[in-house]
């Protein structure tokens, strides 16, 4: 059935509607080269990957399963792929999505830099990309723009379980790949040169077409991301990606300029086939590159045709190009002959373009994740002391640990400007079955998250100690898997609202457990259960000769002894430290030792170290049999195996692998160490130390207390 005259008019208006609303499907990358873009621009950054595992605590890094709010999971590194797709996507993430993205969201796609920014977007009518990076208010589609991805990205920080810190985290690196599309797509001709082109071949189709050519990576001077703006529509200096102002239209940017933005490499040194000048400066908006300043380049076969063609060549106005254009006669080479692009022309074009794509998108992510906090241990060493409640079922409510602002990008001039908002955020894993203590091998749970309240912190490069208050939101010490952050979101550089991280990956809770065992005694690597006086009684020859084992008519065994004023101090081993009754972690009275139930103390720590030391201070101790006071001071030192219990990505398979640190019991008491006072020392006691291990007389536990924050 044909159509009828009057059908016809509305019909064209549509389609002419439809291709002047599209501009941008045939122009920008093609979603599939976005997302490779960013996938590349993501793994061609090995310190990325670094600061996911080390800081964010991801075991995998950019491999790491994250799901959405939707249930869907991918990795990483493919959210931000996916995110080079769905930039040019509204609604449906297939033809139909992009059809609408490109009426819409597309059209907000392109920078004229030779233009004032409030003029430089589509025809001058549209927002230049550099404003709808950082509009709040992105519509219609998904919100994404830079400060989007901020907000999401302190959710996903701060939030109290796995699968809300997931979703935040999903939508951040989705919405970092959208703003990184938005510097890719300044590496498309026709969007730094405010051209709708919708028909025919495009450099975009031939990079399509070879997807490897996506690869290489040329960087930029760092320092133009440390200029002001002095914009309130762009304030934050990404926008230097895509304009620096420093092209003005005499002075192109060449090969090995990286102090201008993207958008104006390109607009200064690439031709679209609409935007061929035969003439330089005939045409202000675009005065370079143009005709009459190129040379006489090669002939070669056409590589789609394989017909004779030549070539003309740029060899200054910025970067050289072998195949700047390609003439439509071989013999017909006048100033007004058709000049075309063709494959050789879009590979040549590609060799400078992607791998600036590459970098400069790259940069979003640099920027973005740029500002670091260094967290180190307290003065005190423990960053989280606590008292041991019987079952393991204690916790703790505060956190000690020093930060500095280590932020070294682009230099160690990016600084923190007043105070701002400073949260301490610890991830742990429950037990399933009963006191890690006593069974370290228990089943673990998901992770769970505690943040402490915010307290406001002018952050700077020197290091200060701070307190973070747990108390709404406990960590238990029958916990493993510990991991520490530190948020802190004020300004840094030129960024109101900027977010900087600090992440520490700490051993687990560590029970420190320290007794009186004097109430048996090793002579002879025999063993005496010395405590017990009625076998044992005082010596005193030679109506009492019990304790001289080889009836020589001298006391062989001693002990037991009850021991006063306990101090601990736990420290670096780098470092050493000597507890006083002013400097201590822990403290107990008294620990006696009577026949039946020889005492033990036991407190907890959170620590940095694989290896730790602690120093015990007793004040005096009396000899029980005999009721004589040795009252001098003593001070021991030990060192420490740290407590691990947590998961690991094992190198050589790359599968989740969990570490544990094995216990044992002790008299009775299950722990991964016991320090014990001994009659006459170590030296004496070492050769029955295994056969204590089962002795019938159990340790009790007594309470002490802990040194005052």
């Amino acid at each position: 059935m044909g159509l009828k005259p009057r059908q016809v008019l509305p019909i064209a208006a549509c389609i002419t509607w439809v291709i002047l609303l599209y501009p941008s499907h045939s122009h920008p990358f093609e979603t599939v080269s976005h997302r490779r873009i960013n996938q590349v621009a993501s793994q061609d950054k090995p310190t990325f990957d670094i600061y996911l595992r080390d800081t964010l605590g991801f075991l995998s890094g950019l491999y790491t399963e994250i799901s959405d709010r939707r249930g869907v999971s991918l990795r990483a590194i493919d959210w931000i792929g996916r995110g080079g797709e769905a930039e040019d996507q509204v609604w449906f993430r297939n033809r139909i999505g992009e059809l609408l993205g490109g009426m819409t969201r597309s059209r907000r796609h392109f920078h004229q830099s030779l233009r004032p920014w409030g003029q430089a977007g589509l025809k001058s009518i549209d927002d230049s990309s550099i404003y709808w990076a950082q509009d709040r208010n992105q519509s219609p589609g998904r919100k994404a723009s830079w400060f989007d991805g901020r907000n999401s990205y302190l959710s996903a920080l701060l939030a109290p379980t796995e699968q809300q810190r997931g979703e935040s985290f999903a939508e951040t690196f989705q919405t970092l790949g959208q703003v990184m599309h938005l510097v890719a797509d300044t590496a498309s001709i026709p969007h730094a040169r405010d051209d709708i082109h919708v028909f025919g071949r495009t450099l975009e189709s031939f990079v399509a077409e070879n997807p490897d050519l996506i690869r290489g990576f040329i960087d930029f001077d760092k320092s133009i991301l440390q200029q002001p703006t002095g914009d309130d529509r762009a304030p934050v200096p990404i926008a230097r990606l895509w304009d620096t102002n420093l092209y003005a239209g005499t002075n192109p940017p060449g090969d090995s300029e990286r102090q201008t933005g993207l958008a104006e490499f390109t607009n200064a040194n690439f031709f679209t086939e609409d935007t061929i000048s035969k003439n330089v400066f005939e045409n202000p908006a675009l005065p370079l590159p143009a005709i009459n300043r190129l040379v006489p380049g090669p002939i070669e076969a056409d590589p789609r045709t394989g017909k004779l063609a030549r070539y003309l060549s740029k060899n200054r106005d910025g970067v050289g190009i072998t195949h700047m254009v390609r003439v439509s006669s071989l013999f017909d080479f006048t100033p007004d002959v058709r000049h075309l692009l063709d494959d050789r022309v879009y590979q040549d074009y590609a060799g400078y373009l992607l791998p600036r794509a590459v970098g400069y998108s790259a940069g979003i992510l640099d920027y973005f994740f740029r500002g670091k906090i260094k967290i180190e241990a307290p003065d005190r060493f423990a960053y989280a002391l606590a008292t041991y409640q019987e079952g393991n079922t204690g916790s703790f409510t505060k956190m000690r640990f020093k930060v500095s602002n280590d932020t070294d990008y682009p230099n160690t001039n990016e600084n923190t400007q007043g105070p701002g908002q400073m949260w301490a955020v610890v991830r742990y894993r429950k037990s399933l079955s009963g006191n890690l203590f006593e069974n370290p091998f228990a089943n673990l749970s998901e992770p769970y998250y505690a943040v402490s309240a915010p307290r406001s912190v002018d952050l700077s490069r020197g290091s200060q100690e701070l307190v973070f208050e747990f108390s709404a939101n406990s960590i238990p010490t029958n916990s493993a898997d510990i991991f520490l952050w530190v948020v802190w979101q004020g300004k840094l550089g030129q960024e109101d609202g900027a977010i900087m991280v600090g992440g520490k990956d700490l051993l687990e809770p560590d029970p420190l457990t320290f007794g009186n065992g004097t109430d048996y005694d090793c002579f002879q690597q025999s063993l005496y259960h010395v405590a017990d006086l009625w076998a044992f009684p005082p010596y005193i020859w030679p109506t009492q000769t019990q304790r001289d084992v080889t009836h020589d008519n001298v006391q062989d065994l001693f002990g037991a002894a009850i021991v006063n004023g306990h101090f601990i101090k736990t420290y670096d081993p780098s470092a050493p430290q000597v507890a006083t009754p002013a400097w201590f972690d822990f403290t107990v009275a008294q620990q006696q030792a009577p026949p039946t139930s020889p005492q033990y103390s036991r407190f907890v720590l959170l620590q940095d170290q694989p290896v730790y030391a602690f120093s015990w201070r007793q004040n005096n101790s009396v000899d029980v049999p005999t009721g004589i006071p040795d009252t001098i001071p003593r001070n021991y030192a030990f060192y420490v195996y740290g407590n691990v219990n947590d998961f690991v990505v094992d190198p050589s398979t790359g599968a989740l692998t969990r570490r544990v640190t094995s216990n044992m019991i002790y008299r009775g008491v299950p722990t991964f160490s016991m320090y014990i006072s001994v009659v006459l020392g170590p030296p004496r006691f070492t050769p029955c130390l295994s056969a204590s291990f089962l002795l019938p007389e159990p340790f009790t536990r007594i309470e002490g207390e802990l040194a005052p924050e």
